[in-house]
């Protein structure tokens, strides 16, 4: 499973497929928050969040 990058636009709570022990409850912030792809999509699909692009890679230094 991958991750994605979100910012929360609304509070929710997501628990995982996999684990229903566990509930994360997320807040309204203007920092994105880094969360698994299947809690991300979730939230963007009801309106709780917005996707966030990853910030570009700085370019490898050339050696030589």
């Amino acid at each position: 499973m991958t991750d994605m990058r979100i910012r929360v636009l609304k509070a929710f709570d997501y628990t995982p497929s996999g684990e229903r022990r566990v509930t994360y409850a997320y807040s309204p912030s203007d920092e994105p928050v880094t969360v698994k792809q299947e809690c991300g999509e979730e939230a963007i699909k009801r309106g709780d969040a917005e996707l966030v692009p990853e910030p570009a890679k700085a370019p490898s230094a050339r050696r030589g």
